[in-house]
């Protein structure tokens, strides 16, 4: 069955543009939910991690409590700030079996990435860095899950 997980997204100075981030996800039993869409602004989790979540007064909407197992994807939030960059972006991406998301926020164009287990994490992150020191992108780590060591590229 697939239901809404809802997080409350902090903003500074009107960003992000949302208060409330909704993941699609799968329910299990005890509460707990597996996440099936990544996150654009919703921070510390990734896609196909095991979260808890209580039942809200909205049917099929439940609210964010904690993390119960992580999936080893790594969660990333890029923010398009040119029109051209797009292209570019997803030849980055292309080949390297991540879960790519897209969505728009007022006049915010974001693309939630899972990069999952198997990729090496350094080099890919390298080149979208790259298009971010251009101010092309915005580019936000949201999860790193259990891979702390994606920097040194093990």
């Amino acid at each position: 069955m697939i239901a809404k997980v809802c997080f409350r997204i902090e903003q500074d100075e009107g960003f992000p543009p949302i208060r409330v981030e909704q993941l699609d996800a799968t329910a299990l039993p005890d509460g707990h939910f597996r996440l099936e869409s990544g996150p654009c602004f919703a921070e510390g989790v990734a896609y196909h991690d095991i979260v808890e979540a209580l039942p809200t007064s909205v049917p099929g909407q439940h609210a964010f409590v904690r993390v119960v197992e992580r999936s080893g994807f790594v969660s990333v939030s890029i923010i398009l700030l040119d029109d051209d960059v797009e292209g570019r972006v997803m030849d980055v991406l292309r080949g390297k079996d991540c879960v790519i998301e897209q969505a728009t926020f007022a006049s915010y164009r974001v693309v939630a990435v899972g990069v999952p287990p198997q990729t090496v994490y350094a080099p890919l992150i390298a080149q979208l860095g790259e298009l971010a020191d251009r101010d092309l992108i915005s580019l936000i780590e949201i999860a790193l899950g259990a891979r702390d060591e994606l920097r040194e590229g093990a």
